[in-house]
């Protein structure tokens, strides 16, 4: 079989040798787990894919800060983390965006 990588240059494909070595791949024991997001059983990895698939998520492989980080998570969104400074923030943002108009996207060198 040919193997072809495209030329950053050019982008013509060009021809490129494939390596045939072969080797096993070992994959550890798969631990199951309770879903912290709609607490089903995860019991495989084919059931990992469908539950990640299913909530749009993916491994970070911080699984002993997923409590820490559901918390931070709730607070964020639960309304309970207040920002002193982010209505002003936003305030400048938009009177800034304001007082440029057109010049904003134009750069000084």
């Amino acid at each position: 079989m040919t193997t072809y990588k495209q030329d950053p240059n050019t982008g013509k494909l060009r021809e490129v040798p494939k390596d045939d070595s072969r080797s096993h791949l070992i994959i550890a024991n798969f631990n199951p787990f309770i879903s912290p997001i709609d607490g089903s059983y995860v019991s495989s990895r084919a059931r990992l894919a469908d539950h990640n698939k299913k909530h749009k998520v993916t491994q970070d492989g911080f699984t002993d800060r997923v409590a820490e980080r559901t918390a931070e998570r709730e607070n964020l969104f639960g309304g309970a983390y207040k920002d002193p400074t982010r209505k002003d923030d936003i305030r400048d943002a938009i009177e800034r965006c304001r007082g440029e108009g057109d010049n904003r996207y134009k750069y000084d060198d």
